[in-house]
């Protein structure tokens, strides 16, 4: 059973650089951090809020389905 419940945070951080504005990553005109980036960098960070929790479920149900296959 994995112990994912509401709540759970995880963090992430990026330096706002020429490669991540959205001029350079042709998703605005502006020098200002582009959408695209963002959604990477908030992927990030959901990735690290849950990661711990996805690794025990991946674990356990390997174990079932090992014990399901015999």
């Amino acid at each position: 059973m994995t112990n994912l419940h509401t709540g759970l945070t995880g963090t992430a951080n990026v330096t706002v650089t020429e490669a991540n504005i959205a001029a350079t990553m042709k998703s605005g005109s502006l020098a200002v951090f582009a959408t695209p980036a963002m959604c990477a960098l908030m992927d990030e960070a959901a990735c690290a809020a849950v990661n711990a929790h996805l690794e025990r479920f991946i674990i356990d149900n390997e174990k079932f389905m090992a014990k399901v296959n015999r």
